[in-house]
């Protein structure tokens, strides 16, 4: 009997440990962001447009990383802008609200109503300045 009940508090103990390990493991979605980026920064990127869509999104097309609603000044930044920095593109002043994966690296990605627009602004290379 005491076998049982050793084997049962340590499958117990166990389950505690795991839930804990798992509420406390950052998620996927977690990121870290750098805010110490030097405003009047300059750069040089690759731009690209997206629009509210699954394919070009994930399953909330109409939220994005900041948990806002993307729209006409939304852009998807860098990791290493802070939600809410200010970028000017191509003399079209742009709000950090979204993420672009790591694997574009310094890309932005300008939100657009639709794929039209998306495809007619394709894809180039821009000086992008950081207002704030």
């Amino acid at each position: 009997m005491n076998d049982i009940l050793a084997f049962s508090l340590m499958v117990v103990f166990i389950a505690m440990v795991t839930v804990l390990m798992v509420a406390l493991t950052p998620s996927a979605e977690a990121q870290i962001i750098i805010t110490d980026v030097p405003q009047g920064e300059r750069v040089v990127a690759t731009v690209t447009a997206y629009t509210s869509s699954v394919d070009e999104t994930d399953s909330t097309p109409f939220e994005n990383a900041a948990g806002t609603r993307p729209g006409p000044g939304s852009v998807a930044c860098p990791m290493r802008y802070a939600f809410g920095t200010r970028v000017l593109i191509a003399g079209q002043e742009y709000t950090c609200d979204d993420r672009m994966h790591s694997r574009f690296g310094e890309r932005f990605d300008i939100w657009m109503h639709s794929k039209a627009q998306a495809f007619e602004f394709g894809k180039k290379r821009v000086e992008v300045a950081i207002i704030n």
